[in-house]
């Protein structure tokens, strides 16, 4: 009886870290008062605010690789291939396959992935931790990453923030920097967390999300430019993403605007 109780104890603990996900690291960021022409360039009268929240280390390529199992064994063959990170990455086809297969690159940050691709991993690293009901993940706004960037460095603590790899961020692309405040029709208000989940048929200049932070080939110097970005179904070899937990009650995620 003692030897079948030990038999299925074993089973139990199988089953779990066959279904369980990679433990991501998260950095937790408190409330951030800061002005936006500091990190940004962007001349705006407004001090900035971004609430508390978690953001997570790249995500490593083996949790991608996980996530691309799962979709392997669910989903049609088209959809896993569009989840694949881009084989642009790698100069041959021999190189791609090594990248993905070897466990050589499983605890670096996963690169190739493209906008539409992380907000999917998302979705499904969600779903997989549907017994928590209070927050869901996303990919992190570019007010998200800005704080979490300046509060990291402005302490003590080790990050890997724009150094070698650039961000994927949730935010798109708006030349217009500029809308029109709906309750005072000659004033316009800065937008900066602009973000568009574009429809399939949409002009492919709608669809340039923005990335941030320097890399391995350059240094960035500010943080808001519309030339730094990708196209949403296109990856990099000097970018990965990192996600942040969103809580399902929070209102007015992101940055708020007080005027000076």
């Amino acid at each position: 009886m003692r030897l079948f109780s030990k038999i299925l104890m074993l089973f139990f603990i199988f089953c779990f870290f066959q279904n369980s996900i990679t433990a991501q690291e998260f950095y937790q960021i408190p409330k951030q008062v800061f002005d936006l022409y500091e990190m940004t360039g962007v001349k705006a009268n407004y001090i900035d605010t971004v609430n508390a929240f978690e953001i997570s280390q790249f995500i490593t390529l083996k949790e991608y690789k996980q996530f691309l199992e799962d979709v392997k064994a669910d989903s049609s063959k088209q959809y896993y291939l569009q989840m694949l990170p881009d084989s642009s990455i790698a100069k041959t086809k021999d190189v791609y396959e090594k990248y993905l297969n070897s466990k050589k690159y499983e605890k670096n940050p996963v690169l190739g992935v493209s906008w539409d691709a992380a907000v999917e991993f998302c979705k499904w690293k969600t779903q997989k931790n549907a017994s928590s009901e209070d927050f869901y993940y996303s990919l992190p706004l570019a007010s998200e990453w800005l704080a979490a960037y300046r509060y990291l460095n402005k302490n003590p603590i080790k990050n890997d923030f724009n150094y070698k790899y650039s961000d994927l961020l949730l935010t798109s692309v708006d030349e217009m920097r500029f809308a029109l405040d709906l309750n005072n029709s000659n004033d316009y208000q800065f937008i900066f967390d602009n973000v568009n989940f574009h429809k399939k048929d949409e002009p492919r200049m709608n669809r340039r999300k923005r990335i941030a932070g320097g890399n391995y080939l350059f240094e960035q110097q500010t943080f808001f430019n519309d030339n730094y970005c990708l196209f949403s179904d296109k990856g990099s070899e000097y970018v990965s993403f990192r996600i942040v937990k969103v809580s399902k009650n929070q209102q007015n995620r992101g940055i708020s605007y007080n005027q000076q």
